[in-house]
């Protein structure tokens, strides 16, 4: 159950490292892969969503309660 901790709070961590600097390379993003982004509502709809998705507290009795279940399986 320890690794299963370590290895989710790693991903959750490396999830906000990734994801938060978005927000500040918009215009990158849409130089850099095609087409450019032309309603900018939506990126920063989905980065929004996928931060919240990483800190959503609803998440984490159930994933307590499947990793509970796997370790004792």
């Amino acid at each position: 159950m320890k690794f299963a901790r370590t290895v989710y709070w790693i991903a959750a961590a490396y999830g906000f490292v990734s994801l938060v600097p978005l927000y500040l390379l918009l215009d990158m993003v849409g130089r850099d892969a095609s087409p450019p982004i032309t309603h900018p509502k939506f990126y920063y709809g989905f980065l929004g969503v996928t931060l919240l998705w990483q800190a959503d507290p609803e998440l984490w009795p159930g994933l307590r309660r499947s990793c509970s279940e796997l370790s004792n399986s």
